[in-house]
Formats: structure tokens, C-alpha cells, sequence
């Protein structure tokens, strides 16, 4: 009776240790809408998030930049200086800030980068975030930029959750020809219960689209470009579609990230010294 009472109790305390993914909070963080004509850095008001976060959570920080200028190349050195920054924690990005370019009529030039970055098993945070954008700019141009970010925090997640992440862009060519959703293509969930975080970066012609099957919409950009984000919190085992819903953008570029649920206890039962199958 007590072996049988043992395992019992062995069974219900691994049951109770698997946690589903969830999302805790999200919300718009910083912006900064400037112009230049000379190399720059620039820097987003602070936000942070709306309550501290719990310890252990995964937290993510969405960045988008657009910038419009005089330009008959591309700018040099347009990107973010870093991921998001806030005192005492160190993002990691996801990938490097990625996105589109293309030349309007005459010398105009319009650029959009995007850059999801994260913490996995972080501690409270309770602080502020900003993110920065540089700008080395080509002899004799001036430039509009618009910089912003978003904040969320998921529960449920491993320590080391990043697993992969996928990326694509349409031609940059801006006619009405190349118009499509974005889609970074297919991404494979190891296991069931697994986060696929979805965001893009498109240009000034289009507005937003709804969600893709099985993802919900999370904070979308206002002020730097049209910029999306989407999340399926969880995603079957095996290979599993990104594409936003109904839209058509004309420029963008888009990126799929996977982030591994915390893996099950294991099923086996201790054995002890001496035990024999």
C-alpha cells in the first residue's frame, strides 16, 4: 500500500509541474519621431510594463523603424544600436533587425526594419525600456525616422526557450504586382504547447490584416510603419504555418520564432537500490 500511495503522489506532483504557455501581459512601449541630416543616434521615450513581471516569465520586446528620405542609396548603417534596453537585464535578439528597402519615384528612398528580441526565465521587472536606432546618412540627404516598440510577457516557457526562427520578404519593388500577406513560411514545433511569436515590418501603402488560423493579433505599430505582430500559444507538434491573415502589403519583411514549452517531468519511477525488474 505505501509503493502504490508513493506513486501515487509521484504522479500528481509531475501532473501539477506542466504549465501551458500563457500570455501575462502586453502592451505599446516607446517611440521617437525626429528628423536628421547628419549621422544620429536616437533614442524611444521609456515605458515598461504595466505591472512587474512574474519571475521565470519569457519576455519579448518588438522594435520597428521606418525611415524616408533624399536619398538615391540606400541609407548606410540604418538599424537598431541594440536590442531594448533596461537597466539590469540584457535582451537577446532573436535575429539581427531585419525588414525592406525600396526607391520611390526620383531620389526618395523608403527603409522599414523590424527586431523581436527577449529574456527567457527572467527575473521581476519592474523598470522602464527604451530602444535605439542609428543613422549613418549619405552625403547631402535628409531623413524622417520613426522608431518604436512593443512589451510582452508569456508564462510556461523553458529556461532556454529560443529554438529557431524563420524569415522572408517580398521583392522590394512597390508596384501593385508584388502585393501579398506576409509570411515567413513554416516553422516545426518540437512539442505540443509550443510559442510561435510571428512579427513584420511592411511600408507606408496598405494598412493592417487580421490574424492568421490558430494565432491571435498582439500590439500593432502606430507610429514607425505598419508593423504587426501575432502569437499561437499553442502550437501542434510538426510543421506549422506563420501567415498573418487577410492582407495585401506591398513591401515587407516578416520573421517566425519558436520558443520550446517546459519540457514534462519524466514518466519513470525512481528506482532504488537493489531493485530488480
Amino acid at each position: 500500500m505505501r509503493k502504490l500511495l508513493t506513486l501515487a503522489l509521484f504522479c500528481l506532483v509531475g501532473t501539477a509541474g506542466f504549465a501551458s504557455v500563457a500570455l501575462v501581459q502586453s502592451n505599446a512601449g516607446g517611440f521617437i519621431s525626429s528628423f536628421g541630416s547628419t549621422t544620429t543616434t536616437f533614442t524611444t521615450s521609456a515605458v515598461g510594463f504595466s505591472s512587474p513581471t512574474t519571475p521565470g516569465s519569457l519576455l519579448v520586446c518588438v522594435g520597428w523603424i521606418s525611415i524616408q528620405g533624399t536619398s538615391t542609396t540606400p541609407f548606410a548603417g540604418v538599424g537598431f544600436s541594440n536590442p531594448c534596453l533596461t537597466s539590469g537585464f540584457t535582451w537577446t535578439a532573436a535575429h539581427g533587425g531585419f525588414g525592406w528597402e525600396v526607391a520611390q519615384t526620383g531620389p526618395d528612398r523608403l527603409e522599414g526594419l523590424f527586431l523581436v528580441s527577449y529574456i527567457p526565465n527572467a527575473s521581476v521587472m519592474s523598470g522602464t525600456t527604451t530602444l535605439t536606432a542609428s543613422v549613418t546618412n549619405n552625403s547631402g540627404s535628409t531623413y524622417n525616422i520613426e522608431v518604436e516598440f512593443s512589451l510582452y510577457e508569456f508564462s510556461g516557457l523553458a529556461v532556454s526557450p529560443f529554438e529557431r526562427n524563420v524569415l522572408a520578404q517580398t521583392t522590394p519593388l512597390g508596384s501593385a504586382s508584388q502585393n501579398s500577406t506576409p509570411n515567413p513560411g513554416n516553422v516545426t514545433a518540437n512539442s505540443a504547447g509550443d510559442l510561435i511569436f510571428v512579427a513584420y515590418t511592411a511600408g507606408a501603402t496598405g494598412s493592417n490584416g487580421t490574424a492568421g488560423a490558430a494565432y491571435t493579433l498582439g500590439v500593432s505599430a502606430t507610429v514607425a510603419t505598419i508593423g504587426q505582430a501575432q502569437y499561437n500559444l499553442s502550437a501542434s507538434a510538426g510543421s506549422q504555418a506563420t501567415s498573418f491573415g487577410t492582407n495585401s502589403l506591398p513591401n515587407w519583411g516578416a520573421m517566425a520564432t519558436v520558443f520550446a514549452i517546459a519540457p514534462p517531468p519524466s514518466s519513470s519511477v525512481p528506482r532504488h537500490r537493489g531493485f530488480v525488474n
